[in-house]
C-alpha cells in the first residue's frame, strides 16, 4: 500500500512538472526566448532586445522559464550584475518539427 501511495505521488509530482512547463511555454515570448537559447546561451538584454520586450518583462519570463526548469543562469566572472541564460540539457524543449515540401 505504501509503494502505491509513492508512486502515485511521483505521478502527481511530475504531471505538475509537465502542467508548469506546458504553461510556461505558451507564452509566445518564452517560446521565443528558448528558440533563440537553443542556439546559444544569452543575456538578458539581448533577448529582450531580440524579442522586442522589456527588459522587466523578459526578466518575468526567465523567471517562469527557471522555475519550471527549462533555463538556468549563471554569472560571468568578473562582474557579478551580468548573468547568461542557457537551456538545461536534460530538461531541453524539442525543436517543433517543420513541414517537408512536395517535389
Amino acid at each position: 500500500m505504501v509503494h502505491s501511495a509513492h508512486a502515485r505521488s511521483e505521478a502527481v509530482t511530475a504531471g505538475a512538472e509537465l502542467d508548469a512547463m506546458l504553461a510556461a511555454l505558451a507564452d509566445p515570448a518564452r517560446r521565443g526566448a528558448i528558440d533563440l537559447l537553443r542556439r546559444e546561451p544569452r543575456r538578458a538584454g539581448e533577448l529582450a532586445g531580440a524579442l522586442e520586450v522589456s527588459a522587466a518583462r523578459m526578466s518575468q519570463h526567465l523567471r517562469v522559464l527557471r522555475e519550471c526548469g527549462l533555463v538556468e543562469e549563471a554569472g560571468v566572472e568578473g562582474d557579478a550584475r551580468v548573468r547568461v541564460y542557457r537551456l538545461r540539457a536534460e530538461r531541453a524543449v524539442p525543436q517543433p518539427r517543420r513541414k517537408r515540401s512536395r517535389r
